[in-house]
């Protein structure tokens, strides 16, 4: 956020909090409400000679399941010491009408970030550098029916295809109308793809319908992409779905999207049940069908071109144990095999302790031969009265893929009603992967080994 906007948001708190007193009624300074917290941390890392390895390895989908060189600031910083701060303004501007200024993690810095990876906090001590930031500004107001966002949105969800889970800037609405509960929003991204930023429009309407919820959306992304001539790519997305109770037991669910692109247009089809065979036995079964030239727009599924057919299972064995196990396959056009998971866990709570293992083996992972993977994790949380201590251990091993593993320690205390101390340890040790398809940086050496540690402590206290 640069320091425009900076000044601009504060201002507006500042206008906030000392006009609504003005303007309300006497006992208006009752209804307004600040609160905010400061976040003390300290990070230490440990790269081994080579780093971009190590970074490879965290970066895997079972580690931290981050891209380095898209946000570099989410791994491990050899060394950084820095504040962040938040502060929210809550008021009742009437008995329907309520608003919420959220400025959210204003960085105050007391060294220089060490190291390739973690926030780029520059000196403090250089008068060159700017020694405050200020991450995201969301003002939100609602009353009993609407609820209108204008700023930062973090982890907005349009739709399965469309912009799932992603932090964007703009403006949302929540309401009713004509007996249906309305969504729209406009928002954009500041991408540094070849395209640029892009905008991003939206309705939704929904509709219970006696045991069904019914739903229509439009969906349109400008600008999302650049073709191979060069011209910047419009998408649009209309989606039709419904969830049914087909009975007490069993709910069935469908959706429909076309998909409009600059040159090309396409479907996807999904549908699913779930149906509770007893009290102990629920039975999940569901499928996804994308055709190959379908314009996903920071979606979650497969990717174009795949047919996915899943059958899961949540077996309560007794009060202590639940049994999860999942079958999933894939295929994908134009490669030589489908892909093929099993997925196995079990959740146990025993007392103050709650533990899970899982293993998952997945055949053809990169949809061809010698490409299998297989993953296992053990886990347990152990929760005191004011504490809380877990640890975690992930190993995977692969043909192609990375292989490592992954230690992760953490320790929660709550000191006071106010003032929390988290401190977490993470070691990752392993060998990237002999096929470079796999590696985020197609330049990094294959089969090299690495490891990587990360401490990081800090204070947060709340006011």
């Amino acid at each position: 956020m640069n320091n425009k906007k900076i000044v601009s948001v504060l201002t507006a708190l500042l206008i906030v909090t000392m006009a609504v007193p003005v303007f309300a009624d006497n006992h208006m300074e009752d209804k307004v409400k600040v609160t905010g917290e400061v976040k003390s941390v300290f990070q230490v890392g440990n790269y081994s000679d080579n780093s971009q390895a190590a970074a490879e390895l965290w970066a895997d989908d079972d580690a931290l399941d981050e891209n380095y060189q898209d946000d570099p600031d989410l791994f491990p910083a050899e060394k950084a010491f820095y504040q962040e701060m938040s502060f929210n303004v809550a008021a009742m501007v009437n008995e329907n009408i309520n608003f919420d200024l959220a400025l959210d993690t204003i960085t105050n810095n007391f060294a220089a970030t060490a190291g390739d990876y973690g926030d780029p906090i520059p000196n403090p001590n250089t008068d060159a550098e700017k020694n405050l930031s200020m991450d995201t500004a969301t003002l939100t107001i609602a009353d009993d029916v609407s609820t209108l966002k204008i700023g930062d949105v973090a982890g907005f969800h349009a739709d399965y295809t469309f912009i799932d889970d992603e932090d964007r800037q703009g403006m949302t609405l929540n309401t009713v109308a004509m007996n249906s509960d309305v969504s729209a929003f406009v928002l954009s991204d500041d991408s540094d793809a070849p395209a640029g930023p892009a905008d991003f429009y939206g309705v939704t309407a929904s509709r219970d319908l006696a045991n069904s919820t019914v739903t229509g959306k439009i969906l349109h992304a400008n600008d999302f992409d650049v073709d191979d001539n060069g011209t910047l790519v419009n998408v649009t997305n209309v989606v039709a779905a419904i969830d049914t109770n087909v009975n007490e037991n069993v709910t069935a669910n469908g959706k429909l999207v076309f998909n409009d692109g600059e040159d090309d247009s396409d479907t996807f089809m999904s549908a699913g049940v779930s149906a509770a065979m007893n009290e102990a036995l629920t039975v999940n079964a569901k499928t996804e069908m994308m055709g190959e030239d379908f314009a996903q727009v920071q979606g979650d599924t497969e990717g174009p071109g795949t047919d996915l057919f899943e059958v899961s299972a949540d077996y309560v064995l007794d009060d202590a144990n639940t049994v999860t196990g999942a079958y999933t396959m894939i295929t994908k056009d134009g490669e030589d095999e489908d892909k093929n998971t099993i997925e196995v866990a079990l959740e146990n709570v025993n007392g103050a302790y709650t533990n899970n293992a899982s293993i998952a083996t997945t055949a053809n992972d990169g949809y061809d031969d010698d490409t299998d993977v297989t993953v296992i994790k053990v886990g347990t949380e152990y929760a005191m009265d004011d504490a809380t201590l877990m640890a975690e251990l992930t190993n995977q091993s692969a043909d192609s893929n990375n292989e490592f593993t992954y230690i992760k320690l953490g320790y929660d205390q709550q000191i006071t009603e106010n003032i929390t101390w988290n401190t977490s340890l993470g070691y990752i040790d392993g060998t990237t992967a002999s096929d470079s398809n796999n590696l985020i940086d197609s330049g990094v050496a294959t089969g090299a080994d690495a490891d990587s540690t990360d401490l990081e402590t800090s204070l947060t206290v709340k006011f």
